[in-house]
């Protein structure tokens, strides 16, 4: 026989508790988080610019080259930027299970105006 506890500590039998759905469903805490939208530009280029500010943790993110880039944006780390993105071109952070990322470590770098947008939830 199993025994679940309800949020006080108290004991239940599931097997025999009349109302074990709505002590289970209780004591669940869901929340959702909205995606968000954003839109990063490289003010004076080439300078490394963040994707957001710190504390912006996040499971995963898409980043899509501006349409009008004339020139490659590149993603990468603050001190290398590696990873081409031509206009229109994608580049996808993908956390593991459990693990989260600060978008304030990733950072894009290119000709000043152009940019990126990307798509992601706070995790």
């Amino acid at each position: 026989m199993a025994y679940m506890f309800d949020k006080n500590g108290k004991t239940i039998n599931p097997a025999t508790s009349e109302d074990i759905a709505s002590i289970i469903i209780g004591t669940m805490a869901v929340t959702e988080a909205a995606p968000v939208a954003a839109s990063v530009v490289v003010a004076a280029g080439p300078i490394a610019t963040a994707l957001a500010t710190s504390g912006t943790f996040v499971a995963s993110c898409i980043i899509v080259a501006k349409a009008g880039n004339a020139n490659n944006i590149m993603v990468g780390t603050s001190s290398s930027q590696i990873v081409p993105l031509a206009a229109g071109g994608t580049f996808n952070i993908i956390c593991g299970q459990s693990r989260k990322t600060d978008l304030n470590d990733w950072y894009i770098n290119g000709t000043a105006g152009q940019g990126v947008d990307i798509l992601y939830t706070i995790v």
